[in-house]
């Protein structure tokens, strides 16, 4: 199932104008939220232990208008395919003020899913709900709740 999600961006300081860096930073805040569009279907944030590898294999983009970086920008992504560990998206920037398109991107990358372990495991854990890895630390130790050895606690 394709993914997609809407973001705004832009540039957080007013930046000057030089020939090309308003191109310059769309491609910087253009990069990695396209690749993270992949992962929505799969309920996979970023960062997540559930993630192994996480990398841009290559980055187009095409420019259509004239913009202003540290203005406000619409960013529509897409994410037609994921799967056998890439993912291959597209995104387009729009002007709020004319709603003209100003700039396309696409973008491949590779997302692989980590190994099963015990860490990330428990990373999982710890994301899910805060005190939970305290809880199965404790469990494990034979720990109550109230920080004393239970009655199948030994020493």
């Amino acid at each position: 199932m394709p993914s997609r999600q809407l973001l705004w961006v832009r540039i957080r300081e007013p930046i000057t104008k030089a020939p090309g860096l308003d191109a310059a930073c769309a491609a910087y805040i253009s990069d990695q939220p396209l690749l993270l569009t992949a992962l929505r279907p799969h309920r996979i944030s970023f960062p997540s232990p559930k993630l192994g590898a996480l990398a841009t294999l290559d980055h187009s983009m095409w420019f259509h208008g004239p913009f202003d970086a540290d203005d406000w920008l619409l960013y529509d992504m897409h994410a037609p395919f994921a799967g056998s560990g890439r993912a291959l998206c597209f995104g387009h920037l729009y002007r709020p003020d004319t709603g003209q398109l100003v700039a396309s991107c696409a973008q491949q990358g590779v997302l692989r899913l980590a190994k099963p372990t015990l860490k990330n495991k428990a990373a999982l854990f710890a994301m899910r709900g805060a005190g939970l890895l305290d809880r199965l630390r404790a469990a494990a130790l034979g720990w109550t709740s109230g920080g004393e050895r239970g009655a199948g606690g030994h020493g």
